[in-house]
């Protein structure tokens, strides 16, 4: 049990030893009075010298230090953190960083129980680590590795990397990125080829917020720029594998709890310094740790170097009063050295709280830690050092050897090193002011005999043990970081409020701020200008809505969302996203969203051309056929389990809605190409037409049981894209059935039955086709059956019948399909904040004022095909207008996709990008729509 540093008898002996001595030393005084001032204060260690003579502190001063550290049993928790208890109290977790770095086998007395088990995990983990990067040393296709990953997962290889870039191999290039500010993936991802690409996606539990957006935005560029074989290109560092292989990332290499992120570079977070190195050149790190290991296990307190630094650091914060440590390594490739430490420091002791109940601490605790390469420092912050009010101790490291063949260069840089260490102790009297160098400046002096991966290795674990030991005599857990959570927790709120303009509850400055930034705000940073309500992308260039190009890039880009992380390997497609691309149900699959997983992939496949869409086609088209076919009746279930390979069926019901997809699915894969998909489509228009086909009425009923008998309620929508289906089958083989067949049911919905509703499509039919006003008239937002006229298929229905007038041309199409979209633009767009208001009721008012993605996408297909068969300005005019409004509010343009429902005011109130059916299957076949009418020359425009 640790005793609290303020609560041991040595603890009122240094402040009265400070009162009396310590805050009047003087440097230049002990030395003279000392000679062997730097005999005593400086020391070697593996593979380093210390000199820390030219501190504050006398030799008393450190005997009664050491006479703290015992009296805090300082001993003990070294001993009790290497032999692995549970030190990490918050977390009741060990802390074993150290064993990462122990030979295989080796026994330290007062080892734990779980020792010898735990370091032969680490072994096979770091020996398989160890191989993978000697292969990816031998891949001379792959020339870039890019690290993603954040913190720990970014600081420690990133250091060691720019360190030993001396020992790197030539050719590999390496690259990290770790802030969710886009510019600098941006920067990485100009310079890169797909095929020569390898990424490391390094976060323990492949959630951590920057790391997972960073990673996605790789992962859609890489399938937008054509890369192929994510599992080729794409590494975890992660011990949720199961996560990492929903996005197709098959090679993962994971770490345990006992291991901190800051303490990680010795695990697999340290494979992009494997790859640079190579797997002797990490062993020689991992060596060189554990010789400072070994040194801190065994050397006296007196001779032990993290004990020293350790308790020099508690010297000059809580009795010399300095609350700073300036890092000045000199040598460029240490440059980022000191924001490593800023971490280790700042994250393990940055606290005011004790082990101990939590208490307020009584004494302050990490210093601020700051620094950059010497002799630029030199030139930028050294006058503070120098000449401040405040003084702050310097830290100096310094190789003894270069690597470059400059003559002259690094006599000079030490000569600087030794120069500015002497200056800031003796300083220089001058009557003139400006020129007075006070002295007495303290600073300690590291010195390598040269940079290696060893003397690198031991340099580290150096700084570890000496935040250990502050950490141990301040009584603060030093391996948690609840300091870091809350920011996070607040940023998941203010994520969403950034695009919804959201500003309730917020204090006022949040508010103020929120207000500026956003794109909507009242005015717009630097213009003065004043954007749309609502806009989260008002500052994204507005695209050539009308290029076959643009539709092409926004289809792909879409597509990017989903691919390869909605493909499951034992089967299909997840089918369930967050907004964030995060699957939130692998096992639950929807009749709709699977079939609808086959159109997309069949329209990018034949818009594109690209093999990868194909190879996703022909994945989900499978999945259908073997996991929703009940082949001894034709029929296809409605929703399944799927598990382990196994589909267990939730709902039996056989729904034409869902028989129309089911067509539409094999006639969007012949057309791209798969010609199996011919029989598919024949057997399940055979299966619709025997059991839901009513030829009385010239429509199909909708739904039955799992034995085929009828409900008494009919729909038009299973009737729509029954049609749909048909217009699609028509134009893959040909027959005239299939058109024959949209022709009908085309009159059916569009003439007959919207006759009964002032010419209107209503959406709810009795067993007599009768309309039935009441059906769901209380839940207007139902997935499949909402009450009221829905706008967007009166929209949709236009579409439909321009497309089947190019197949079957009849005069009433055309003047219909105007009717039915102008009457539904009149009614349903909102002319306060944009956008087509999703269900209107009998009476004429709006009964559901949310926006919905896939009335506005089929809405501007509509637009699109009304203007190249009328010809008519104004339906280009709409087609623009409409996607303004979605680019400004439905496209994420920070995630991917689309947003699946609006309010009125155009706020996103869900995470829940897709849920049943949606896959974003309406805006990609708007695309598609409004691609395949572009490149057919607008012939419907001339032929009018």
């Amino acid at each position: 049990m640790s005793i609290r540093c303020d609560q041991t008898a040595p603890w009122p002996l240094l402040a009265a030893h400070f009162s009396d001595r310590g805050r009047h030393l003087d440097l230049r005084q002990a030395f003279a009075k000392d000679t062997q001032r730097f005999a005593h204060f400086s020391q070697s260690a593996p593979y380093l010298f210390a000199d820390l003579s030219k501190n504050l502190w006398e030799r008393d001063t450190e005997a009664l230090l050491l006479d703290l550290a015992r009296a805090c049993a300082l001993e003990q928790q070294r001993d009790a953190m290497l032999a692995g208890a549970p030190i990490n109290s918050t977390e009741n977790r060990a802390v074993l960083h150290t064993l990462l770095r122990r030979p295989a086998g080796l026994v330290w007395p007062g080892d734990g129980p779980q020792t010898a088990q735990r370091l032969a995990d680490v072994h096979r983990t770091l020996d398989a680590m160890l191989a993978y990067a000697e292969r990816v040393r031998s891949m001379q296709a792959i020339t870039d590795v890019v690290n993603i990953g954040i913190g720990g997962s970014d600081l420690g290889p990133q250091m060691a990397v720019l360190a030993l870039e001396e020992f790197s191999l030539p050719g590999k290039r390496m690259h990290f990125v770790s802030n969710v500010d886009g510019h600098e993936l941006h920067r990485v991802l100009k310079g890169l080829r797909p095929e020569s690409s390898l990424f490391l996606v390094a976060s323990k539990t492949f959630t951590t917020a920057e790391t997972m957006t960073n990673a996605r935005s790789a992962l859609a560029w890489f399938a937008a720029q054509g890369g192929r074989d994510v599992a080729r290109h794409f590494v975890a560092l992660t011990s949720n594998t199961e996560a990492a292989g929903a996005w197709g990332i098959s090679t993962s290499f994971g770490f345990w709890d006992w291991v901190g992120g800051r303490y990680s570079l010795w695990s697999a977070i340290g494979l992009p310094l494997a790859i640079a190195i190579g797997a002797q050149g990490f062993r020689e790190l991992l060596a060189g740790a554990h010789a400072m290991d070994g040194h801190f296990r065994t050397a006296p307190l007196a001779q032990n170097l993290p004990v020293r630094l350790g308790l020099l650091d508690v010297w000059y914060r809580n009795f010399q009063g300095f609350g700073s440590r300036c890092i000045a390594p000199y040598h460029a490739a240490l440059r980022r050295y000191p924001a490593y430490l800023q971490q280790l420091e700042m994250e393990s002791n940055g606290k005011r709280v004790g082990r101990a109940g939590g208490r307020p601490l009584a004494y302050a605790t990490a210093p601020v830690l700051w620094g950059e390469p010497g002799t630029n420092g030199q030139h930028a912050f050294f006058q503070m050092l120098h000449q401040g009010s405040d003084v702050l101790p310097l830290e100096i490291v310094a190789v003894r050897q270069a690597t470059h063949p400059l003559p002259g260069h690094h006599d000079l840089l030490l000569a600087n090193a030794l120069a500015q260490a002497q200056a800031l102790m003796q300083g220089q009297a001058s009557d003139d002011g400006q020129r007075h160098f006070p002295g007495n400046r303290p600073s300690s002096f590291l010195l390598l005999e040269s940079l290696t991966p060893a003397s690198l290795g031991a340099l580290i674990a150096l700084q570890e043990h000496r935040v250990f030991v502050s950490g141990s005599l301040w009584g603060i857990n030093s391996f948690d970081q609840w300091g870091v959570e809350l920011g996070k927790q607040l940023a998941k709120d203010l994520g969403p409020r950034l695009a919804s303009g959201d500003l309730a509850g917020l204090d006022g400055s949040t508010a103020g701020l929120l207000g500026r930034l956003r794109t909507d705000g009242p005015t717009a940073l630097g213009t003065g200008g004043h954007t749309a309500p609502g806009s989260q992308a008002a500052t994204t260039a507005r695209p050539n809505y009308r290029s076959s190009d643009f539709l092409r890039a926004h289809m792909r880009q879409t597509m990017a969302f989903y691919e390869p992380v909605a493909t499951d390997p034992s089967g299909g497609m997840y089918h369930f996203f967050l907004d964030d691309g995060t699957v939130y149900d692998q096992r639950t699959r929807h009749l709709v969203s699977a079939t609808r997983f086959v159109v997309t992939h069949a329209m990018l496949c034949r818009s594109t051309g690209q093999e990868r869409y194909r190879a996703g086609l022909l994945h989900a088209l499978e999945f259908v056929r073997n996991a929703f076919l009940d082949r001894a009746s034709g029929g296809y279930a409605w929703l399944i389990d799927w598990h382990e390979g196994a589909a267990t069926v939730l709902d039996g019901t056989r729904h034409c809605y869902g028989m129309a997809f089911v067509m539409l699915a094999y006639a969007r894969a012949l057309e791209a190409g798969v010609p199996q998909a011919r029989d598919d489509l024949a057997q399940a228009f055979d299966t619709a037409e025997q059991h839901f086909w009513q030829a009385a009425m010239g429509l199909y009923a909708d739904e039955a049981d799992s034995h085929w008998t009828l409900t008494d309620y009919r729909g038009q929508n299973a009737n729509m894209h029954a049609c749909e289906a048909m217009i699609s089958a028509g134009r893959a083989t040909g027959e005239r059935r299939y058109i024959e067949r949209a022709e009908q049911l085309a009159q059916g919905i569009c003439q007959r039955q919207a006759a009964l509703s002032d010419g209107w499509v209503w959406e709810h039919f009795r067993a007599d086709w009768s309309v039935d006003w009441n059906y769901n008239r209380h839940d207007r937002s139902n997935i499949f059956r909402p009450w009221g006229y829905q706008l967007g298929h009166q929209t949709e229905w236009a579409k439909l019948l321009l497309q089947l007038d190019d197949l079957h041309p009849a005069p009433w199409h055309r003047p219909c399909a105007q009717r039915l979209f102008d009457a539904a633009m009149a009614k349903g767009w909102d002319t306060v904040h944009g956008g087509i208001c999703y269900g209107m009721a009998p009476d004429g008012s709006i009964c559901d004022d949310g926006k919905y993605h896939w009335v506005q996408a089929e809405s501007l297909a509509a637009a699109a095909l009304l203007a190249l068969h009328t010809g008519e300005p104004v339906y280009w005019d709409w087609y623009d207008r409409i996607w303004d409004y979605c680019w400004t509010h439905f496209v994420d343009h920070r995630h991917g996709a689309w947003f699946r429902i609006l309010d009125r005011a155009n706020r996103n109130h869900t995470r829940e990008k897709s849920n049943a059916g949606k896959v974003d299957y309406h805006n990609l076949g708007a695309c598609y729509d409004v691609l395949m009418a572009l490149q057919a020359g607008g012939r419907q425009q001339r032929r009018a």
